[in-house]
């Protein structure tokens, strides 16, 4: 791993957290408002890429422009010998893949605020024309307070960008919709696909649809329905059973048409059953690996 720069910008690295497929993401402290930051640079050898380049930046101009709780927030962008880089939120927390790998059991209230606020948030997105295209318990993160932020819009696109072409997948394989796996058109219903594998996940600590492209992944989640929730999580309340059903219609007019009302639902079930689910625990019961 190459040694991890002195500066980035004005920004001081404090460490590197990390590496994905654009670039790298360091903890980085901001001298004139003295805060922290998470700094995310572009790889060395995506710099001559224009096409890569200008996805890089779409993220940071798109996800600077949104404004919500549980979305991390664009503090700046700019450049550093030649790499595009953004100084974002820092998040001391962990992610949701974090919380699904311990396989400890979670609270079910704690398990429908946090989907509660990730419906809020990337409805508020979709409001502004932006599907983020690469939800996954790893891009959610939980801060110390408990609160939920969606972050690493770095494969977003506006609803008009071209810059993502037919027949190119973008995503991981696990989330993605079945109209993305198939080549068809897709849009924010992709997302909503995703939230609900992810739902579907937090319930049970098991992908809703799992294995790799060469098992027959595509084709589980093109044409096969996850293992049934009713046998995952025999005393789920069915109308969060079918709240995740919803969500996992394999066709996108069959899928909730806006999370701000599959927000409403969770919010809905969450406070009807606050009265009468204390102490109810999901996920870790059941493998299915």
């Amino acid at each position: 791993m190459a040694t991890a720069p002195v500066v980035i910008g004005r920004y001081q690295v404090v460490r590197r957290l990390g590496a994905g497929g654009m670039g790298s993401v360091f903890l980085a402290r901001d001298p004139d408002l003295d805060r922290q930051v998470a700094i995310k640079l572009v790889k060395d050898d995506l710099t001559e890429d224009a096409e890569l380049r200008e996805r890089f930046m779409r993220e940071a101009r798109s996800a600077a422009r949104l404004r919500h709780p549980n979305i991390i927030t664009v503090f700046d962008i700019g450049d550093h010998e030649g790499r595009p880089f953004i100084a974002m939120e820092y998040i001391p927390g962990e992610s949701l893949a974090d919380v699904i790998k311990r396989r400890t059991p979670i609270p079910l209230q704690r398990v429908l605020y946090w989907m509660e606020s990730l419906c809020s948030g990337l409805a508020h997105a979709h409001r502004g024309g932006i599907v983020h295209r690469d939800i996954k318990p790893a891009n959610l993160m939980v801060d110390a307070d408990g609160e939920l932020k969606i972050v690493d819009f770095g494969i977003a696109r506006l609803g008009d960008s071209q810059l993502t072409r037919d027949g190119v997948l973008v995503g991981t394989a696990n989330y993605m919709a079945p109209e993305q796996l198939l080549g068809q058109p897709s849009d924010y219903r992709a997302d909503i696909f995703a939230v609900g594998s992810v739902f579907y996940e937090l319930l049970t600590f098991n992908r809703a649809f799992q294995g790799t492209i060469a098992d027959g992944l595509f084709n589980r989640i093109c044409y096969e329905a996850p293992y049934p929730l009713a046998q995952a999580c025999p005393e789920l309340d069915p109308q969060v059973q079918a709240i995740v059903e919803r969500a996992l219609e394999k066709g996108p007019a069959a899928r909730y048409q806006d999370l701000a009302v599959m927000s409403q639902d969770v919010s809905s079930a969450r406070a009807r059953l606050a009265a009468s689910d204390e102490g109810v625990t999901v996920g870790g019961a059941l493998s299915l690996d």
